[in-house]
């Protein structure tokens, strides 16, 4: 018996070896043990861009109050974070401009590390305990640095990515099998999308070369403004799937939405593949009923995806802070997708990113007509859907993420 179960050890460790590949890339580390803390929660205070950030060692329920937990803390800028390990990275305490990497200890406290000074709505994308890219919106440039000692290492040349336009911004990161996908806009102004096409960045992660610039016509925005939102997600077949926004605000920002220019569209990039794939663009907002606005996506770990898009007659600045959006289960593969019922109405354009945590997924919802401000469940078995907690203080919901 003892043999057979030191062999039985040998053979675990030899899987346990080979499952763990070379690329840079590996976005979870078995041997880094996961918080006793492992959610953490933002929130933004009512007309303010400041909240709280808190941390939770189970999936809270009933009313919460984040301000008045003993591990709460003040941030003066609610833009979102992004998780690696036992460690989030957001903006510090102060709003300065860059990135901080804040860890949740076992007890539940929250200590920082150090600070990386840099431009407004900095991207972050980590790839390994020692390399991370970053990226704002203020120079065309993807930074290279190491999250554990969070200093600057290198920076990846773009030049060859330039697009001739007066502002040019990379809006979001994902890696896979060894290369960063960035995609980025290019226009006379921020935010502008004057050219039919998308553009997106491919890097090497070995040598931290720029590989490739893709360029796909018939969509636009390649990314989103924000790092709480996820517009790019990987599926189980290894494929991307990213969203192209249009133009956001529709032209006019004054405008009925009237869905002019708001052409959400869902791009793939499938396994193996660095270009988008020729044979698949899905229309999505117009294909679901209606010109849209679309925000984020997800996958469960059943499979089921999801995104919140608006369906109701709203002009561009109540995008913002009231209920018009909703969110749809879809089927990405396939291009089909409907309302996910039972959840009402929300103020999704700032907060619309899904997590899952104990087979079930979470998904904000802000509002006042209803009176709710928290979060919603669906039971992934049971497919109940409910009410999981309601934010009695501290703000609306922001970023929601369970430590890797």
């Amino acid at each position: 018996m003892k043999q057979l179960f030191k062999l039985s050890m040998f053979a675990l460790i030899v899987v346990l070896f080979a499952s763990c590949g070379d690329d840079e890339d590996n976005t979870v580390d078995p041997t880094v043990p996961k918080s006793s803390f492992p959610l953490v929660l933002m929130t933004q205070s009512s007309g303010s861009i400041d909240g709280f950030l808190t941390a939770f060692d189970e999936l809270p329920e009933g009313d919460v109050d984040p301000t008045n937990r003993f591990n709460s803390q003040d941030v003066a800028s609610s833009q979102g974070m992004v998780t690696f390990g036992n460690s989030i990275f957001a903006r510090d305490f102060e709003s300065n401009d860059g990135v901080l990497r804040y860890d949740i200890e076992d007890d539940g406290s929250i200590t920082t590390g150090s600070f990386i000074d840099g431009g407004q709505r900095m991207k972050v994308h980590v790839v390994s305990e020692t390399k991370g890219y970053y990226a704002d919106l203020e120079q065309f440039n993807i930074q290279i640095f190491n999250p554990e000692t969070m200093q600057r290492t290198g920076e990846v040349d773009m030049s060859a990515a330039d697009q001739g336009e007066e502002v040019q911004q990379v809006l979001y990161m994902i890696s896979r099998d060894g290369k960063l996908f960035a995609g980025f806009s290019a226009g006379p102004a921020a935010f502008a999308t004057p050219r039919d096409s998308v553009f997106m960045a491919v890097i090497d992660i070995a040598t931290d070369e720029l590989e490739s610039v893709r360029i796909r016509e018939g969509a636009s925005f390649l990314g989103d403004f924000w790092i709480r939102t996820n517009p790019f997600v990987i599926d189980a077949n290894n494929d991307i799937y990213m969203t192209a926004l249009g133009e956001p605000f529709g032209g006019d920002n004054f405008s009925a939405l009237n869905g002019e220019g708001r052409l959400s569209k869902i791009l793939r990039i499938k396994s193996g593949e660095t270009d988008f794939d020729p044979d698949y663009e899905w229309d999505i907002a117009n294909q679901l009923g209606r010109p849209s606005v679309m925000r984020s996506l997800f996958i469960a770990s059943d499979g089921s995806a999801y995104t919140c898009l608006v369906t109701e007659d709203i002009k561009t600045p109540e995008l913002f802070n009231q209920p018009a959006y909703r969110f749809f289960q879809i089927d990405l593969a396939n291009q089909t997708g409907s309302e996910v019922q039972g959840l009402p109405l929300t103020a999704g354009f700032g907060a619309a990113t899904l997590l899952e945590f104990d087979n079930r997924v979470l998904f904000p919802i802000v509002n006042e007509g209803i009176g709710f401000n928290g979060y919603y469940f669906k039971d992934l078995g049971t497919q109940e859907i409910g009410e999981q907690f309601k934010l009695i203080a501290g703000g609306r919901p922001r970023s929601f993420v369970v430590l890797d």
